[in-house]
């Protein structure tokens, strides 16, 4: 087993994990696209796709038992075409249960082609579940987001053109992982008149659901205008809009956009980004029950292309790719977040998108580029 150090201050301020590099066994590149910690005896688990040149990219799962420990490839049986060669986007853990969800991009008109996915016993092995494709996929889905899982179920997030020919964020419900409903009618989540609303994050936790994205809110004054968006809901079928007109979430002239979203104890956390044509900043929103919207920005630059949070008891982690640099920062208690010297990429390209998991204080880092994942253990 890989030794894991804990995190201690350094005269900067910035706290210096010992980062572990963990090799992923495969043939060919691995992406990873997915990552769910470990809890008891319920394994690690990272999951995406393996790329060989000229050929096809192959599902991929793998688990591991604890930090340090090797990852194990499982096996993973598709009952469609595009199952194969989907790359998983999503993974999530419910009473005892392992669910993900993942996509192959038709070759001829770029539309996801989405299949869910459980595993079996001791998460061992992987089957996809049969569903029709126009449940997730065909002319109307525009986007496909997380994966969440809890007491209520799972829950997918995304963006669909419903009956009335509207694109709305979108919620797809599950009690199993394996028979799927679609939820696109509900006013609250297809936002107020002239918005165009979209669902990119979900979490569910001791306060409920919450699911995260960004509302198009196009002006005459400024036809770029972009609104971040947080919904939360008791148990998946009633949303409510959380603080719609709140400065935190959007300006005159600014794009905000949230990402992704983690249950903390009392509600959730959430990352996206901030941008104007002066400024970017990655920017953390906090809420829940009997809680007003926080919002923070803890840094910049010319581009950010990924961000993550991961939250474990009262540690909430975040992390994302800046300027083609993996930044990472982490907040224990209810304390301002604080910058965590992030692992060395070795040579292979500049970091594109960037995965997190955590349980406690141990953290599991993917970084995906050009070439490939790279993998790490550390410790918050």
């Amino acid at each position: 087993m890989l030794a894991v150090a804990a995190v201690g201050a350094c005269s900067s301020g910035r706290a210096r994990p010992a980062w572990a590099r963990a090799v992923v066994p495969a043939t060919g590149a691995v992406h990873v696209g997915a990552v769910v910690a470990g809890n008891g005896p319920d394994p690690w688990l990272l999951a995406g796709s393996t790329t060989v040149p000229g050929r096809a990219p192959r599902v991929a799962f793998y688990s591991s038992p604890r930090p340090g420990a090797p990852w194990v490839p499982a096996p993973a049986a598709a009952v469609g075409p595009d199952g194969p060669e989907a790359t998983i986007r999503g993974l999530a853990r419910a009473g005892g249960r392992a669910v993900a969800f993942g996509w192959y991009n038709s070759p001829n008109h770029g539309i996801p082609r989405p299949s869910p996915w459980v595993a079996g016993p001791g998460t061992a092995d992987w089957r996809e579940v049969p569903t029709v494709r126009e449940l997730f996929s065909g002319e109307n889905v525009v986007t496909l987001g997380d994966v969440a899982g809890g007491a209520r179920g799972f829950t997918i997030a995304g963006t669909w053109v419903n009956a009335s020919g509207r694109s709305v964020a979108t919620v797809w419900r599950s009690s199993d992982g394996q028979q799927w409903r679609r939820i696109d009618s509900d006013p609250v989540l297809a936002g107020a008149r002239g918005e165009i609303t979209s669902a990119l994050g979900a979490a569910d936790g001791p306060a409920g659901l919450a699911v995260v994205g960004d509302a198009l809110v196009p002006t005459p004054a400024d036809p770029g205008g972009e609104r971040g968006a947080l919904w939360q809901s008791g148990d998946g079928s009633d949303w409510a809009r959380v603080a719609p007109t709140d400065a935190a979430l959007g300006a005159p002239g600014a794009q905000v956009r949230v990402d992704h979203v983690a249950a903390t104890p009392t509600g959730w956390c959430a990352v996206g980004s901030w941008s104007t044509s002066a400024t970017r900043g990655v920017v953390v929103w906090s809420w829940g029950p009997g809680r007003r919207l926080a919002a923070t920005t803890l840094g910049g630059g010319e581009r950010i292309t990924s961000t993550a949070v991961a939250a474990s008891g009262a540690t909430d982690v975040v992390s994302a790719v800046v300027d083609s640099k993996l930044r990472v920062w982490a907040s224990s208690g209810g304390n301002a977040f604080h910058p965590v010297a992030a692992p060395a990429a070795a040579p292979g390209g500049p970091p594109a998108t960037v995965l997190a998991a955590l349980n406690g204080h141990q953290l599991l880092l993917a970084v995906d580029g050009p070439n490939g994942s790279q993998v790490w253990w550390g410790s918050v």
